[in-house]
């Protein structure tokens, strides 16, 4: 991310870093993160000011009935994902060919509102994290990547880099960024109506036919171990319990 921030037109991974330096710069050395401990040590914003163009960018759809055309001849020339999340889990949607995790209950590490329910913005980014590395396990490099969500809260945390600053939502913009960078990726977000969104049933534990089920599953990275759990094709069938 600090490679990709020096990079002239990169100002997404900029402002997110910027914004993951000041944090770290305001937290006490002894409670500091290994990842808050490298930046401090490595980032330095002055030799940032000179910077070129990069692989990564983002481009953002508001509203999908102005750009159907738009959307669907880009569907023609790189892959479309459609990603969700509920308080339930995840669902993922490529070609209609379907992906779910479920949200392991009672986890420490899921953010809960004052409600005691999940906090969705933090959910949905989940998504597209898990949507891009679905994607790099198939094989997809050195392409453009629409995704479509339903969620304001993620598309806009996504656009801005700097979303309200909590429930751990800055480190999950961090590592999407990360990964879109490695692969160069330039990642395309859609808003779309939650009624329009195909993932929305598997997010919910209401699954397609095991036999569309994805071949290609993302290993689980070590921040989600536990956290999230693959729907398997034998307990999707019995669908949601």
């Amino acid at each position: 991310m600090i490679r990709t921030a020096r990079k002239p037109g990169n100002k997404i991974a900029l402002k997110q870093v910027k914004s993951f330096f000041k944090k770290a710069a305001r937290t006490m050395r002894k409670k500091l993160t290994p990842a808050q401990v490298y930046i401090i040590d490595n980032w330095d914003s002055h030799s940032a000011r000179s910077r070129h163009s990069s692989t990564f960018s983002l481009n953002f759809t508001a509203d999908p009935s102005s750009q159907a055309t738009q959307s669907s001849s880009l569907s023609l020339s790189f892959p479309k994902i459609f990603v969700d999340a509920s308080a339930y889990g995840i669902g993922f949607i490529f070609n209609d060919r379907w992906l779910a995790w479920t949200f392991t209950p009672n986890h420490p590490n899921i953010p809960l509102g004052p409600n005691n329910k999940i906090i969705i913005s933090w959910g949905e980014l989940i998504a597209v994290e898990l949507g891009i590395l679905t994607l790099l396990s198939c094989g997809y490099r050195d392409m453009k990547v629409l995704v479509k969500s339903d969620s304001t809260e993620a598309v806009d945390a996504l656009m801005k880099g700097t979303p309200k600053l909590n429930h751990g939502i800055d480190i999950i913009l961090v590592r999407i960024f990360h990964l879109c960078n490695e692969a160069r990726l330039e990642l395309e977000m859609d808003l779309i109506p939650g009624k329009e969104n195909p993932a929305d049933g598997p997010s919910r534990g209401e699954y397609p036919p095991p036999d569309l089920m994805l071949d290609h599953s993302p290993r689980i990275p070590q921040q989600l171990q536990g956290l999230v759990i693959q729907v398997e094709a034998a307990s999707a069938s019995l669908g949601r319990i």
